[in-house]
């Protein structure tokens, strides 16, 4: 049985790609989880925003915020894909259950 754990990922897409092709992108990140069992819990299209630091491609990005849940399989599948597609410029993936501990612990430090 896999285990399934909560997560969140920022990715940021080359900007200017035209609605169409961010809609193709949207549904295979959706299948990269959900072709293993994972379910997308949150999908949240940021739009395009100044990068914090230029790169070849320019200075702006669209930004996408995934919270989902998911085992190791849909995990590695993604990431690997991500890896692969040059529309994904990066990304980075956190496991919810840490976020909020972090966020827990720092109140605590707080209080």
């Amino acid at each position: 049985e896999t285990t399934m754990r909560e997560y969140e990922t920022m990715l940021i897409l080359k900007p200017n790609l035209g609605e169409e092709k961010y809609q193709k992108l949207t549904e295979d990140f959706k299948g990269w989880v959900t072709n293993f069992g994972g379910e997308i819990l949150k999908f949240e299209d940021m739009g395009e925003k100044e990068l914090t630091k230029t790169c070849l491609i320019g200075d702006r990005g669209r930004y996408w915020l995934v919270e989902f849940k998911s085992g190791n399989e849909a995990l590695d599948e993604m990431n690997h894909r991500m890896k692969v597609n040059e529309n994904f410029l990066r990304h980075m993936t956190v496991k919810i259950e840490s976020v909020r501990s972090t966020k827990e612990k720092t109140e605590d430090v707080e209080s």
